[in-house]
């Protein structure tokens, strides 16, 4: 038993993210096993069993061994130091930003091209919702890309659903002038919000099971470790 102790604490320095390169990580780990095998002769001097001899003199050190890897971390590069204090997604924030004003700009002169073309200014305005829709789409299609989860987006889908609506009302309205009756699309509206948010707490919580079944698998194996 008193061979485990060395490979035991190796093992558990790896899972508390201690390196083997960091400096002072040999003596660390010399000093923690001597400690070690001191307790464990002494209890088996004592007429311990050698398995509860183990577990002592391993419990006893091993309060330490977490603490002591905080300090055992490999050593980072100066360049990828450098990386790290940089600004998180630059490239994508850039091109986002680009997206937005051409997308505000294509809006633009759409207004304008479709207003005089045809002289519905009374309708054609409606294309500025739209352009309030694009660039909500803009934004929850880049948040995926950063890897956001769905479920914290839906702020952003659930209001580019309304102005979806509104839009429909607006058009609808204008067109046929049956403002008695196109107020039922609100109602349509609200029966189809209630339907995603449904999907939504689904979704949610079938992520929450699977991050707990995750959590659970690796407290198992940390625990057979």
């Amino acid at each position: 038993m008193k061979n485990q102790i060395k490979s035991h604490f190796e093992k558990q320095l790896r899972r508390f993210g201690a390196s083997e390169d960091a400096p002072g990580y040999a003596e660390a780990l010399g000093g923690f096993v001597a400690e070690a095998e001191s307790l464990y002769d002494e209890k088996v001097a004592a007429g311990v069993p050698d398995l509860d001899a183990y577990r002592s003199a391993v419990e006893t050190v091993m309060p330490r061994i977490k603490e002591a890897a905080e300090g055992l971390k490999a050593p980072v590069p100066e360049k990828a130091q450098e990386e790290e204090k940089k600004p998180k997604n630059d490239g994508l924030s850039s091109v986002e930003e680009a997206a937005h004003t051409s997308f505000w700009l294509i809006t633009a002169a759409a207004y304008f091209i479709v207003s005089f073309l045809t002289h519905r200014w009374d309708v054609t305005w409606v294309i500025w919702l739209g352009g309030a829709l694009g660039s909500m789409v803009i934004d929850a299609v880049f948040d995926l890309n950063r890897g956001k989860p769905l479920s914290k987006i839906w702020s952003n889908l659930e209001g580019a659903l309304w102005l979806i609506i509104l839009i429909v009302y607006f058009t609808v309205s204008f067109l046929t002038h049956k403002w008695r009756v196109t107020w039922i699309i609100f109602l349509i509206g609200a029966l189809v919000s209630a339907v995603l948010e449904a999907v939504r707490k689904v979704a949610v919580g079938n992520e929450k099971q699977e991050n707990a079944e995750n959590e659970k698998s690796g407290n198992e194996e940390k625990s057979e470790d």
